[in-house]
């Protein structure tokens, strides 16, 4: 088997990953398995931070500038670690009845049979 002769260089691996493809669509773009793209793994790394930040820029401009409400609440999630508060509120009484059968469980009243 021969060498392979047609491996991306770091700067073509760099932008690749900055597209946000992943290191199997290069491997495949480039026709050699994922393991020959090891000695990129910096590259790749380098341009996936890259592509990572860009995509960050792009969300808080959209909630910031363009007052997205929907991306605000994200971001405060990601970024600030709020959470959606669910309270449920009750009013009202409860009654229940328990009776003892005998074999010392207590059991809830169930007067379906009634």
């Amino acid at each position: 088997m021969g060498a392979i002769t047609n491996l991306p260089d770091d700067d073509v691996v760099e932008k690749c990953a900055m597209q946000g493809m992943s290191r199997d669509e290069i491997a495949r773009l480039f026709g050699v398995a994922d393991g020959h793209l090891e000695k990129y793994k910096e590259a790749y790394n380098r341009g996936f931070a890259r592509m990572q930040k860009s995509l960050r820029q792009g969300q808080l401009e959209k909630a910031l500038k363009l007052k997205d409400t929907t991306m605000l609440i994200h971001l405060g999630k990601v970024y600030l670690g709020q959470a959606d508060k669910q309270q449920l509120e009750v009013s009202g009484q409860m009654d229940m009845q328990v009776v003892n059968y005998g074999d010392g469980e207590l059991k809830p009243y169930d007067d379906s049979d009634s």
